[in-house]
């Protein structure tokens, strides 16, 4: 069996290896959360000895400070160990090929940037995703490429660039976790320890999915306390059967990345803004506010004649909506939708808005996917519930 992640690194190879012949100026890696793609790039640029820079976009609040500490790890301090300030894109390019033409070298550079898709205020830095594979027109050095790491699995954004050479990592199966556990360096490396492995994968499934990182997490804290040398295999886990019941794997699980724990908090929020907006937006107007396109997003002066509102349509009665469409909603205002298990979580979220009475039925079954739904908080509830989480909900809602 081949190893996890071995088909993405060959793409690598033959894209950006030392032995390839000639390089892309821009490689775009994308998939959910914790499926590798960090580390098998990292991998692989050391393995191959390259020449490269990292920068972790998620901590750059602007485009600026990304692209200076890109120039940064590029260019060499002056004499008085200062470097050169970058404002835009246009001085980077400017002060990367003068670099490269003083080096006067062949050896190739790649530049990563991790978690492009995660920077603050994400849509507003979709000019310079577009122009990173445009570097070639900018008489960029052939040696110079970037990889632009982004955490969804299709990148919408650039679904109109067919040029740009893609790789995708999917999510791990459960063979490629078993590996993955295998490879960590929990001590003594026996049978004893692969059985521990498969059975924690078994117990851990229907909370993480199969979520390699979070596992592993949860491997580091259940081992130690599970493996003693005076038991063998069948009597420990008997005598341990508890560590891997659901409530204590909930109790001990490390805990979770901030990013991850705030979405899993706001999805019950953001369903219920996604119901108001579904209701009450007309679908004709969907692709205007919900589309990632920046030009799709403007707003466009409506022409046709209007008639005036003598009554706010807020204070009727909300129209019904589909589930179907509330979802697709959920997921183009939810910050990072591939962050949580979206199947699960909103799943458990709708079940409490119902229980609740904010949202209801109005037409069919719960579990029919023809049923029509209602929303039953009103717009003052929704704003504060929009506030709360700090959502621009203002910015979707279609006059």
């Amino acid at each position: 069996m081949e190893r996890p992640r071995s088909q993405q690194r060959r793409i690598l190879t033959a894209l950006l290896g030392k032995s390839a012949p000639a390089t892309p100026c821009c490689v775009i890696a994308h998939g959910a959360p914790s499926t590798g793609k960090s580390t098998c790039i990292e991998t692989f640029l050391k393995d191959e000895n390259l020449s490269y820079s990292w920068v972790n976009c998620d901590e750059c609040a602007t485009s600026r400070i990304l692209l200076q500490r890109a120039i940064k790890q590029i260019l060499p301090a002056d004499e008085s160990g200062l470097y050169l300030q970058c404002e835009n894109i246009d001085i980077f390019c400017s002060l990367v090929k003068d670099e490269f033409r003083r080096r006067n070298s062949s050896e190739r550079h790649v530049l990563v940037l991790n978690k492009f898709d995660q920077m603050p205020e994400y849509h507003t830095q979709l000019d310079l995703l577009a122009t990173i594979p445009r570097f070639s027109e900018l008489d960029m050095p052939p040696q110079f490429s970037v990889i632009v790491v982004l955490q969804q699995s299709e990148p919408k954004p650039l679904l109109a660039n067919l040029q740009t050479p893609r790789i995708f990592f999917p999510r791990f199966t459960k063979e490629e976790v078993l590996q993955v556990l295998e490879d960590c360096d929990l001590e003594p490396k026996n049978s004893f320890r692969s059985t521990f492995f498969t059975v924690l994968l078994q117990a851990v499934e229907p909370i993480m999915g199969t979520d390699a990182s979070r596992i592993l997490r949860a491997a580091h804290r259940i081992w130690p306390e599970f493996y003693t040398e005076e038991r063998n295999a069948t009597n420990q886990f008997n005598y341990k059967r508890y560590l891997f019941g659901t409530e204590y794997l909930v109790d001990t699980l490390p805990p979770t990345p901030p990013s991850i724990a705030t979405n899993i908090d706001r999805i019950p929020s953001l369903c219920l803004i996604a119901a108001y907006l579904s209701s009450y937006n007309n679908p004709r107007y969907d692709m205007r506010c919900f589309s990632l396109a920046k030009s799709l997003r403007s707003n466009r002066r409506e022409t046709r004649p209007k008639k005036a509102a003598v009554i706010s349509p807020r204070s009727l009665q909300p129209p019904v909506f589909e589930m179907e469409r509330m979802l697709a909603i959920l997921h183009s205002i939810m910050p990072n939708p591939f962050e949580v298990y979206m199947q699960r979580e909103v799943s458990t979220a709708i079940a409490t808005l119902l229980a609740q009475n904010l949202i209801t039925v109005n037409q069919g079954d719960v579990i029919d996917s023809r049923a029509k739904w209602r929303i039953k908080a009103p717009w003052s509830y929704i704003q504060l519930v929009a506030n709360d989480i700090n959502f621009p909900i203002l910015d979707y809602i279609a006059e």
